[in-house]
């Protein structure tokens, strides 16, 4: 009975580990799909924030609340590659599997919203940041979230 149980513990504790990482295959799949999915800006000097307009009685109005909305302004921007679609739970699951991370539908979502191509939602600012890091790292492409500018 103990060899029994011995033989169970070992082989759930060699299962979870080969459970984290991912394939050769996998990877191969996401970073051809993330590559054919970028797609070119051209850089180039845009106006960026409120316009606002002038009342009936000469004064500026502004159309947002956001002080740091106004003026409008002179951006310029350098050009940059940006993916077309939003990263879909299937990408994003393959990130959480590699670093043995708890999947995101479990902390925010409810399971029926997770479909494959679904955009994948529920993660932090900081973990959306750290998977852009990762597909840097797999890609060899400079991947970064996109600025409020871009």
């Amino acid at each position: 009975m103990k060899t029994l149980l011995t033989t169970i513990i070992i082989t759930l504790i060699s299962v979870s580990c080969r459970a984290q990482g991912i394939t050769e295959e996998e990877k191969a799949w996401l970073v051809e799909n993330i590559k054919q999915n970028m797609v070119f800006v051209e850089g180039g000097t845009f106006m960026m924030g409120d316009q606002g307009y002038i009342d009936e009685n000469g004064y500026q109005r502004w159309f947002s609340d956001l002080g740091n909305a106004r003026p409008a302004h002179p951006v310029t921007l350098t050009s940059y590659s940006i993916c077309k679609y939003e990263v879909s739970y299937k990408e994003y699951d393959l990130y959480t599997k590699e670093k043995g991370l708890e999947p995101i539908y479990s902390r925010f979502l409810g399971y029926e919203c997770r479909e494959g191509d679904n955009a994948a939602v529920g993660m932090t600012w900081l973990e959306a940041l750290d998977f852009c890091k990762w597909l840097s790292e797999i890609t060899g492409l400079p991947i970064n979230l996109p600025t409020n500018s871009q």
